[in-house]
């Protein structure tokens, strides 16, 4: 079974573009953060960049309602790739999701008497 779920922050604005057969594909760098002591004790975050590509539906969703700063759970397959830019070779791995969730806790209305 290849499943990745990843919980994390959304790094920059979505970029959207469309691929020849019309699908819209969507890619967002998502950050996660883990926490380890170093030899003096002291707690550092290591913090992983990772590549998460959406299409079609979930790509348009994804375009409408993240953006930098997002708190999103994704889940997908893990997909390696490679690419030739300038000569050189590149290896890249990418999760293409099937599903995200937005995990931003709701502003509270005002003027909602239920939201107290």
């Amino acid at each position: 079974m290849n499943k990745a779920i990843l919980i994390g922050y959304v790094g920059a604005e979505p970029e959207m573009s469309t691929l020849t057969s019309g699908d819209s594909k969507c890619r967002i760098r998502l950050a996660t953060h883990s926490f380890y002591k170093n030899a003096e004790g002291e707690r550092v975050k290591r913090t992983e960049w990772h590549s998460v590509i959406l299409f079609k539906k979930l790509a348009e969703t994804a375009e409408r309602f993240l953006h930098t700063g997002s708190h999103i759970s994704v889940e997908g397959e893990i997909r390696y790739r490679q690419y030739e830019k300038n000569g050189v070779k590149r290896d890249v791995a990418e999760i293409v999701a099937d599903d995200f969730q937005l995990l931003d806790k709701k502003p509270k209305d005002e003027n909602d008497p239920q939201a107290a």
